[in-house]
């Protein structure tokens, strides 16, 4: 194995031709005692709110949102598991939400009428069309169709106002809601026509 001394002088480098060695002002080593980011083995930070402690490098906490460093507020604190779930809407709250007419006396008042004279015009269609007048059976019906859709709308709205006024108002969760007050009942009763059809006489 050849030594520093086997080799020739002018194979030899210098240190400061050498990339491995450490020359003084060489600008790839930080000089001693210079930190070049958070010390990994630095000792516990508390925070000054809660007094949960973290390690030296962390700079936020995830209780209080306090930075450990200056002790401001930077963040909104964490709401606690307790607080949470108290906080929390029952499954039910969603019902005074998107049906306020139900609670408000007038419009429920006027909302049952509006539904009174529907119910009467669909039984006047179906005994126009059990008479065999065809026409006069689809206008009555197709206007209790349009008053019940009147009743619905007022209970979804809150208010006292036109079918075409309340639309406008509506949201994705009232459309929907209106879909299906005007989808189930009337898909009840064609079943039940359906059915009653077919029965044996």
């Amino acid at each position: 194995m050849l030594g520093e001394s086997d080799v020739p002088p002018d194979l030899r480098r210098t240190p400061a031709e050498d990339p491995m060695d450490s020359a003084p002002g060489d600008p790839r080593v930080f000089p001693a005692g210079d930190p070049v980011g958070p010390a990994q083995g630095a000792g516990p930070a508390f925070c000054p709110g809660c007094g949960q402690a973290y390690p030296g490098d962390a700079l936020l906490c995830i209780r209080c949102g306090i930075d450990l460093h200056t002790g401001e507020q930077i963040a909104r604190p964490a709401a606690p598991e307790g607080d949470a779930e108290e906080a929390r809407a029952p499954w039910w709250a969603w019902f005074p939400a998107v049906c306020p007419g139900f609670f408000r006396a007038k419009t429920l008042v006027f909302a049952i009428f509006v539904l009174a004279l529907a119910a009467g015009c669909l039984a006047m269609g179906l005994v126009f069309l059990v008479m065999g007048v065809f026409f006069t059976a689809v206008t009555a019906g197709a206007l209790g169709v349009i008053l019940y859709a009147q009743a619905v709308a007022c209970i979804l709205t809150g208010d006292i106002q036109l079918i075409h006024d309340a639309l406008v108002d509506f949201d994705g969760t009232r459309w929907t809601a209106f879909f299906f007050a005007l989808a189930v009942p009337f898909t009840v009763v064609l079943a039940f026509l359906m059915l009653h059809g077919k029965a044996p006489q």
